[in-house]
């Protein structure tokens, strides 16, 4: 079994060598597979792990929540971070309520915490 570096280096290798992630396609799913094998990875080295999304899709979608080891489809959370954050949850949700409080904020927070941020074809 790879570790979390490693698979985040095959992920970067494999992005590269496809010109960027502007140049896979939707038809290519190991992006997206990797990203579940680092989610796994991350779940296994951090088991109270959460994962979220930062744009809210409904009015009642959940921002973030603990990740139990389920299957994760494409597209269905934007990062995971080692543990639930208070401050990173209050960011998200002014950033949603057209605060004027900058994106960059929530990036920065996630970068904090050693998260990682996922991209989806």
């Amino acid at each position: 079994m790879q570790n979390l570096n490693e698979l985040i280096k095959i992920q970067n290798d494999f992005v590269r060598s496809c010109g960027g992630y502007w140049e896979i396609t939707e038809f290519d799913q190991e992006v997206n597979d990797m990203n579940r094998a680092i989610i796994s990875e991350y779940h296994n080295q951090n088991p109270e792990c959460c994962v979220g999304n930062i744009n809210r899709y409904k009015e009642t979608g959940v921002m973030m929540r603990k990740y139990e080891g389920e299957t994760v489809y494409n597209f269905e959370w934007a990062f995971i971070v080692s543990k639930f954050d208070k401050l990173l949850s209050d960011l998200i949700e002014k950033y949603n309520n057209n605060s004027k409080e900058s994106l960059d904020l929530v990036f920065d927070r996630i970068k904090e915490l050693d998260g990682i941020t996922f991209l989806w074809v």
